[in-house]
């Protein structure tokens, strides 16, 4: 009887670690496209799927892509591999982290919040923050400047060279057996670096606007950022591959340039959820990418993130870079780049994650495969059904 329990327990402590642990689900063969619920022409529908293979290879693309039309997959591929010895190929499961498209999911679940009327953009920051000096602009900022970028803060990732005395402080609460205790306490003393340093002129700085986001949902919702967000984004649309950076993920990347494979066993600060947070804390895949931007189009988490973004009057606003009917984000985490681009006219979507930097940018790679499904999009769907998504 004591044998069977302990088993129980490692099984389960199993079944917790594994969605986190950096790893890749088992190998297995992913469709290149699922059109089951739509009816597509094949004969466009091969061309794309030949022009972007071309445009992966020769940019010797490392990584999985996705690309989705009116909320259904038509083309998911992976190229290569994540570990240095080749023991797992990458697929549509594979975990990178994907920096600052971490911002859109911290827009999201702000937005839910003011759906489910508990926040409003229009708060100002006094409500939510205290500064017992020099705290005046507190009550001249909303949320709404916030997630729009209208308002400059300084950039809370040098505050280890500006701050040493802060950070040594953060450093020990930096306890192995303590995740939850740290994270939290690193959130609070980023928070209060961001308050002090107040406003600055010049270029907006992203990163302290969407941090400070993610501690209005924590205040909020009386809780944490994370839990409101595994809860009400990942778990809702089900999103079984997407958690959060924590220290059990292997930071390994493949230096295309130079082949030659780059560690980051070292790096405390990518692997810190308290550090990267609301802005560039959390690890996804190609296939819950597309889970959570088709469920953001369609409307599945309650938010009109169409509407509301569309008609924006800033460049900058939810996370993203609008411009015409599109928009996008790109982002660089030491070897690891991920890319969105999304166009409201057909709700295309292109998703490119990877583990690499090659002789192209993936910027690039992506803005060049967005024009092969721009230049085929007419005609290719043939008959739209309006279904649930796998």
């Amino acid at each position: 009887m004591r044998i069977k329990k302990i088993l129980c327990i490692i099984l389960s402590l199993a079944a917790i670690c594994a969605p986190f642990s950096g790893c890749t689900p088992k190998d297995e063969e992913e469709p290149t496209y699922n059109i089951s619920k739509i009816k597509v022409d094949n004969a466009k529908l091969n061309e794309i799927e030949t022009q972007v293979d071309d445009i992966l290879n020769r940019n010797e693309f490392h990584g999985s892509a996705v690309i989705s039309m009116n909320n259904q997959k038509i083309y998911s591929k992976s190229f290569g591999y994540l570990d240095p010895g080749k023991n797992h190929k990458l697929n549509s499961k594979s975990q990178y982290p994907i920096g600052t498209l971490t911002m859109g999911i911290t827009s999201a679940a702000v937005l839910k919040l003011e759906a489910e009327k508990k926040l409003s953009l229009k708060d100002k920051l006094s409500k939510y923050f205290y500064l017992k000096e020099n705290g005046q602009f507190l009550n001249e900022i909303t949320i709404e400047d916030l997630i729009k970028c209208q308002c400059a803060f300084g950039n809370y990732t040098s505050d280890q060279k500006n701050n040493p005395e802060r950070w040594a402080q953060l450093e020990r609460y930096f306890k192995a057996e303590h995740p939850d205790l740290y994270n939290e306490k690193i959130s609070e003393l980023i928070e209060a670096n961001i308050l002090h340093n107040g406003l600055t002129e010049g270029t907006k700085n992203v990163y302290s606007n969407f941090y400070l986001l993610g501690r209005i949902v924590a205040k909020v919702t009386g809780g944490s950022y994370s839990k409101y967000v595994q809860k009400n984004i990942f778990d809702k649309l089900g999103m079984k591959h997407t958690g959060f950076m924590n220290s059990r993920f292997k930071i390994c990347g493949l230096d295309m340039n130079n082949k030659k494979w780059v560690l980051y066993s070292n790096n405390s600060r990518l692997k810190n959820f308290g550090y990267l947070y609301s802005t560039l804390g959390i690890v996804s895949c190609t296939d819950d990418m597309h889970k959570f931007y088709t469920g953001l189009l369609s409307g599945k988490l309650g938010v009109d993130f169409v509407k509301k973004i569309r008609y924006s009057y800033a460049t900058n606003s939810f996370g993203f870079y609008k411009y015409s009917n599109k928009v996008r984000i790109s982002s660089r985490l030491s070897y690891y780049c991920a890319y969105v681009n999304i166009n409201f006219q057909n709700n295309e979507v292109v998703v490119l994650l990877s583990n690499s930097i090659g002789k192209t940018d993936v910027v690039n790679t992506g803005m060049d495969m967005y024009d092969v499904i721009s230049s085929k999009v007419n005609g290719l769907i043939i008959d739209d059904v309006q279904s649930e998504n796998n």
